[in-house]
């Protein structure tokens, strides 16, 4: 797991000044820079799905004026109708998936694998699905988890 990291992100000047030449990063300080906010923003995700799952439960949409919880999430948090509804299952899912949770939270997962594995895992096949997806990308878990319904293993 990598270690948490300050990532100073600065926007580099169009031009140097004259005379002047920026130092540039080696690939390896940006890699870590870029895998540091992969893991941060999968922990982000993690909390989002926590904190909309608490949002529906208070119908937090009602007493602001809008018409359902995917009204919020479009007009709030700026997301498109079908990213909205994305979130949205996805958040309910994870709320019975503490494995798959997890694995987000730590950035083991992305939230476009998790997005995926939530389409097919129960509480009940979690831990398989969990498995079956360790080391491989999100294509491949597109593969795996393609012909499946809730509730199959990943070998069905």
């Amino acid at each position: 797991m990598l270690r948490e990291a300050a990532v100073e992100i600065t926007a580099a000047p169009s031009r140097a000044p004259e005379g002047r030449r920026e130092a540039r990063p080696d690939w390896q300080t940006v890699d870590h820079a870029l895998r540091t906010i992969a893991h941060r923003h999968a922990a982000l995700d993690a909390e989002e799905a926590r904190w909309l799952r608490e949002a529906e439960v208070l119908q937090i949409w009602r007493p602001l004026g809008m018409v359902s919880m995917l009204d919020y999430l479009e007009r709030t948090l700026g997301y498109a109708p079908r990213t909205a509804q994305d979130r949205l299952r996805v958040a309910r899912s994870l709320g019975g998936l503490p494995e798959l949770t997890a694995a987000l939270a730590t950035g083991q997962l992305m939230f476009s694998a998790v997005r995926e594995l939530t389409r097919v895992a129960t509480p009940a096949t979690e831990a398989e699905w969990s498995t079956a997806a360790a080391g491989k990308n999100v294509r491949q878990i597109e593969e795996l988890v393609a012909d499946h319904r809730p509730g199959d293993g990943p070998d069905d």
